[in-house]
């Protein structure tokens, strides 16, 4: 069976694609500083993201402030004094690996676009100009569009017209503004048995910088190696793992490497090729991770053949962290969205049906989006349990959100359409 590709991290990270046909071709590499997280809304406020917009509208003593519109209520939402073009953005708490974007649209139709940053200054847009699907009038409106995975702190919808008489103070209305994400485990972790070795350890004023700062989890640590160059770092992981994604945590060295696996520790496969790191002498720790195909390992080595360290530094070569992501998470089927098992969805992949079972909260309606963000299925279900019916889907991926009565979002899931 061909899996998804997830281009990650935070910790964590897959590549959505868009084509109903997927596997992995070749090595992709970004640069990111990704934080893992339950997968799930992660601009909402609850989460530690904050809103801001061009302008908040106030019509007799109510104002429509733009934290509205990551509250996680569907039924409030934020708009603009007059503003027309008019934005919303939403910074949030970390950088994250954006797998897709919601919109709860409020009674207002608008031409609109998303775009996605690192550092608040430079945008990529991920959602090209269109017209939302509601209509003037309407009561709020769901429209999710998956788009390929990419890094962002911020997020911010661009709206530049709108169907609302140009009479009203609120121009432009947004009810909900979300970020999805779906994080894979690093297993290389010291948390998660990985055990870390070098060639040597650099010491500098009784300060060492030991192999086991380079999978500790914090990038601002890191292992140097004595005088060495060329030099190895090699981590064992717990047990032989289905090695996805590699990343890799550069220090103030530019190095030239490589990075092998291994199920024995004796007999090696390069899966990232010999090149040149993206960061640069003096630069503050830079992340890279390379999407590569499915490879079985229990051991993980980087090689280092060349670095931008002067001769006459101890430290020849850096890495602060160097991390193995696993397209296997711990949860049984679907990543949840939620920290909670309250909702499961099974199996996955699979090809005729998918089984639903809710435990103590009331599911009001589940609908089902494919790849381009179309609603392919939607029902009303209180039941806590719910057989639905794919054979006639395409192959591909789906996702699925969970809705109560009161229209509050309770789940994002995905699986996958064999």
């Amino acid at each position: 069976m061909k899996r998804l590709i997830f281009t990650i991290l935070g910790v964590l990270i897959f590549t959505f694609l868009y084509s109903q046909e997927y596997e992995k071709v070749g090595i992709k590499n970004v640069t990111s500083s990704i934080k893992s997280t339950d997968c799930g809304n992660v601009a909402l406020s609850s989460n530690g993201a904050t809103a801001s917009a061009i302008s908040e509208g106030t019509y007799q003593g109510n104002t429509q402030y733009a934290y509205y519109a990551n509250d996680g209520n569907s039924n409030t939402g934020w708009s603009s004094q007059w503003d027309m073009p008019a934005w919303l953005k939403i910074e949030l708490d970390q950088v994250y690996n954006i797998d897709a974007i919601g919109i709860w649209w409020g009674s207002h139709q608008h031409t609109f676009s998303v775009s996605l940053s690192l550092d608040g200054n430079n945008w990529t847009t991920v959602v090209s100009s269109q017209l939302s699907n509601n209509s003037e009038g309407s009561t709020p409106v769901y429209q999710l569009y998956p788009i390929s995975s990419t890094d962002a702190k911020y997020m911010k919808i661009d709206i530049t017209t709108t169907s609302a008489p140009s009479s009203h103070i609120f121009q432009a209305t947004v009810h909900e503004f979300e970020a999805y994400t779906n994080p894979l485990p690093n297993v290389a972790l010291s948390t998660n048995g990985g055990t870390a070795t070098a060639i040597s350890e650099g010491t500098y004023q009784g300060n060492t910088q030991y192999a086991y700062y380079s999978n500790d989890g914090n990038e601002n640590t890191g292992w140097s190696s004595q005088w060495d160059m060329p030099a190895w770092l090699k981590i064992e992981l717990n047990q032989i793992q289905p090695i996805d994604v590699i990343g890799i945590w550069w220090g103030s060295h530019q190095h030239t490497f490589s990075v092998s696996l291994s199920t024995d520790g004796n007999n090696w496969t390069t899966v990232v090729p010999s090149q040149l790191s993206i960061n640069y002498e003096g630069a503050s720790p830079m992340h890279q991770q390379f999407s590569i195909n499915r490879t079985d390992a229990k051991f993980i080595k980087i090689d280092l053949t060349t670095t931008s360290a002067p001769s006459s530094h101890i430290f020849q070569a850096t890495v602060h962290e160097l991390q193995a992501f696993s397209e296997d998470c711990p949860t049984v089927g679907i990543i949840e969205s939620t920290s909670n098992d309250l909702i499961k969805v099974y199996p996955n992949p699979t090809s005729n049906e998918l089984f639903i079972e809710v435990q103590n909260i009331k599911v009001a309606t589940i609908s089902i989006f494919n790849s381009i963000g179309q609603n392919v299925y939607m029902s009303v279900s209180e039941t806590e349990s719910k057989t639905i019916n794919i054979s006639g889907l395409r192959h591909g991926i789906y996702f699925i959100k969970f809705i109560d009565k009161e229209g509050n979002f309770l789940s994002f899931k995905k699986f996958i359409k064999e």
